[in-house]
């Protein structure tokens, strides 16, 4: 009863912020209605993961009379999809509560109150794709979650920057989805578009199929990731976005491609072959390598953030890809810490890059900048901000005794060992420690850039 109290109210909150901030009669009220609704959908949607997770027990719940035509809706969640609902919540709720002031700065410059709206609608989109228990209540929150997303992208549309980076991220949703429906078509062999459906008609699909929907899986879901070669949208993306919804899309969106390549590999098909495993180590390992080079070379702030990004999406496929291989050898034992340690990456990621991120906007403020290059002695200026900075670039450099974003332990070192080592043992010794020195020091060096030295802002509106 609980659990299902906790969906209503996590759906009603994010639909009630979203209709109440455009219905608002001031650019305040908007703020203001956004972040009730938001915030309250979002511990909503904590306590429901935090009892799915605790009880083990999935929370279903059906219309099939809704868009009957297509399937119903439905609604299951179990512990997988509790998992990454936990991370879209823990992200939501201080994104939430930072974008209610961080978004004055748009008062008398765009709609406060369409952002509102597309706010709470892409954590809305981002809530209901683990809940999702059919085809048709997936596509319509994935759907849902780009759509929002990419209006917010476009928040400063005058900007030719911005614009490009619309282009190339609604391009690169619709690949996505343009992938999405074949993969589901080739396993609703039975005819059924639930998901306890296509795994029971998955186990009598021939290799040939399953084979043909793992590669649509990794090309559809790795698309949303950020997974090189298909990462050209998200270093535009993210830094053209609001602080708060580049904390947001780089903590949690990407994530769910994650969830869903995890779903529909080991979940619905059940695993694979080795050379599952094999394409996935090979794409992991690129996207980390590439991840750190790009990142190295960028001045940007948010846009060196984001190619972290990529380069963090490359470690946790790393480990899936790892557990895969070692699940087709008959290794479980290993194949479950090598997964462990992916999803634990995820949440180790989200946490910190939402604290950097968020930071990112605060340094936007002060310095009317994203250029490291102009910006020194900010840590006089922002102290406060120096120090949480500080928190999450030790914490993304893996260094102790931080591991997760503000949280004292060794979990961010664990999860990046874990999937490192689980890819040494499966692949050698070539990718295991592929990006630790290179991560380490672009971030240090990033941070001394921005809070030591002399300040030396310029005048100017930031492009927040």
């Amino acid at each position: 009863m609980t659990s299902t109290v906790a969906l209503a109210g996590m759906l009603v909150a994010y639909l009630g912020g979203a209709a109440a901030s455009l219905l608002a009669r001031s650019a305040r009220s908007a703020r203001y209605a956004t972040a009730v609704g938001a915030a309250i959908g979002s511990i909503a949607g904590l306590v429901l993961a935090a009892g799915v997770l605790i009880t083990g027990r999935a929370v279903e719940v059906a219309f099939p009379h809704l868009l009957a035509v297509a399937g119903g809706i439905a609604i299951r969640l179990d512990v997988l999809g509790a998992f990454f609902l936990g991370i879209v919540s823990i992200v939501g709720l201080p994104a939430t509560l930072y974008g209610a002031s961080y978004t004055h700065a748009y008062d008398d410059r765009y709609s406060v109150r369409f952002m509102g709206l597309m706010f709470n609608l892409f954590l809305l989109g981002m809530s209901i794709v683990p809940c999702a228990g059919n085809v048709l209540t997936f596509v319509l929150g994935w759907e849902l979650m780009s759509v929002a997303s990419y209006f917010l992208v476009m928040t400063e549309f005058e900007e030719a920057e911005t614009r490009s980076a619309g282009l190339w991220y609604a391009g690169m949703t619709h690949f996505g989805l343009v992938l999405l429906l074949p993969m589901f078509f080739l396993m609703a062999t039975g005819g059924g578009t639930a998901f306890s459906d296509l795994k029971i008609a998955a186990a009598s699909l021939p290799a040939t199929t399953r084979g043909g929907v793992f590669v649509l899986a990794v090309l559809a879901f790795g698309s949303k990731a950020g997974l090189a070669p298909l990462h050209v949208w998200l270093p535009r993306a993210h830094p053209a976005a609001p602080s708060h919804v580049s904390a947001l899309m780089s903590g949690v969106m990407i994530k769910l491609g994650i969830y869903g390549l995890v779903r529909v590999t080991l979940d619905l098909l059940g695993g694979g072959p080795a050379w599952w495993g094999g394409v996935l180590l090979a794409l992991g390992s690129i996207s980390a390598l590439l991840g750190v080079l790009y990142a190295l070379a960028e001045q940007d702030l948010k846009r060196l953030l984001a190619y972290s990004s990529v380069e963090n999406i490359g470690i946790v496929v790393i480990g899936l890809g790892a557990g895969l291989l070692l699940h087709s050898h008959g290794l479980d034992a290993l194949a479950l810490v090598a997964f462990a340690g992916a999803l634990f990456h995820c949440l180790n990621h989200a946490c910190f890059k939402a604290l950097l991120f968020l930071g990112a906007g605060n340094v936007l403020h002060q310095a009317h900048t994203r250029n490291m290059e102009e910006m020194g002695g900010l840590v006089k200026r922002m102290p406060q901000t120096a120090v949480l900075f500080a928190v999450g670039a030790v914490a993304i450099a893996a260094l102790p005794p931080l591991g997760m974003a503000g949280v004292p332990g060794p979990a961010g070192r664990r999860s990046d060992s874990a999937t490192r080592s689980r890819g040494w043992h499966s692949g050698g010794h070539w990718h295991a420690r592929l990006d630790e020195r290179p991560r380490s020091g672009v971030f240090r060096e990033g941070l001394w850039h921005q809070f030591s030295g002399d300040a030396t802002l310029r005048p100017g509106c930031a492009r927040l």
